[in-house]
């Protein structure tokens, strides 16, 4: 195939290219995570009708006016990148038959034969007459990823970020809290577990413990606090 190579590179680039987008996804997100929360936490300790508190106020709804836009613009390029890795995998796919590019590889470049389970049995009628065949990928050619939490995962990340509010700076309540989440589903998911259902508090706000004996009491919310609270005044 005289283009092999090159949709080959083509397709590295797509790749490199979707990651570094992904990066910069999850880098907007979280700004805009802590823009959102600096806003809100001026809301409720600045009074609105103070003219020093009106602007600091204002700022930082600008601030999280611009980290919003950041994030929509990276989701809109992540989109594109997402587009344009597909269709250079697309391009791939239409060279990549090893019976016919085979030919095309480096010398240098290893070729790897994973073992296959197959299972045969005869079917298609009285007296059968198909050939049937069930073939087993190796463990490592499963992709199972899922991008999304199950229900379980969730509440085990708040589980393992509630224990870590509460351990209060304690570093080892901190990592028996982490061996918790990572007994249950691999160091791997457990990170990406923990990352994707963070709370917005920022991490340095967390309580300090003074005492051993101290006990700090966290409650899990998954709705973030109103804006405005009540004030009692007497």
């Amino acid at each position: 195939m005289p283009d092999f190579h090159d949709r080959r590179r083509t397709l590295r680039a797509g790749r490199a290219t979707l990651e570094a987008a992904h990066v910069r996804l999850l880098a907007a997100q979280a700004e805009e995570r802590r823009a959102r929360v600096a806003e809100s936490s001026l809301r409720r300790r600045l009074d609105p009708h103070d003219r020093s508190g009106a602007r600091a106020i204002a700022t930082a709804v600008e601030e999280l006016a611009t980290a919003s836009a950041k994030r929509q613009a990276a989701e809109r390029e992540l989109a594109a990148a997402s587009a344009a890795a597909a269709s250079a995998s697309d391009a791939f796919a239409k060279v990549a038959d090893p019976r016919a590019s085979a030919g095309e590889l480096e010398d240098g470049l290893p070729v790897l034969l994973f073992p296959l389970r197959l299972e045969t049995r005869f079917g298609g009628g009285d007296p059968p007459t198909e050939l049937w065949v069930r073939a087993y990928p190796d463990d490592c050619l499963v992709d199972s990823f899922e991008e999304e939490l199950s229900e379980g995962e969730i509440a085990a990340a708040e589980r393992y970020w509630t224990d870590v509010w509460s351990a209060a700076g304690d570093v080892n309540r901190q990592r028996a809290a982490w061996r918790g989440l990572v007994a249950g589903h691999g160091s791997g998911r457990a990170a990406y577990i923990s990352a994707q259902h963070a709370p917005l508090n920022p991490g340095g706000s967390g309580p300090r413990r003074v005492a051993a004996s101290d006990v700090f009491l966290t409650i899990a919310l998954r709705a973030p606090l109103p804006l405005e609270w009540p004030l009692r005044r007497n």
